[in-house]
C-alpha cells in the first residue's frame, strides 16, 4: 500500500515542520509529501522547501480549492 500526504498551508510556517516530521516519523518519504501553499504571506514555502517535500504554492483559494489544485497539478 503506498501513503502520500497532503497538507493545505496557509501561513503555517511555524507549525508546517512538525506535521513534516511526524510524517517522516510515520515512514513517509519525502516525495510522497505534498505540500500546497494557499497564498501564505509569511515563510510556509520556504519552511517545507528544508525538507525536500513537493510544494505547489498558489494565490489563496480556500482549503478545497487548494486541495482539488493539488490533486490535479501532482496527478
Amino acid at each position: 500500500m503506498k501513503l502520500a500526504i497532503i497538507i493545505p498551508a496557509f501561513n503555517e510556517a511555524k507549525l508546517l515542520s512538525r506535521a513534516i516530521l511526524r510524517s517522516f516519523v510515520a515512514g513517509v518519504k519525502p516525495a510522497d509529501i505534498y505540500v500546497l501553499d494557499d497564498g501564505s504571506t509569511d515563510r510556509t514555502a520556504i519552511e517545507a522547501s528544508y525538507y525536500h517535500v513537493n510544494i505547489l504554492s498558489r494565490p489563496n483559494v480556500g482549503k478545497a480549492a487548494t486541495i482539488q489544485r493539488g490533486i490535479v497539478h501532482f496527478a
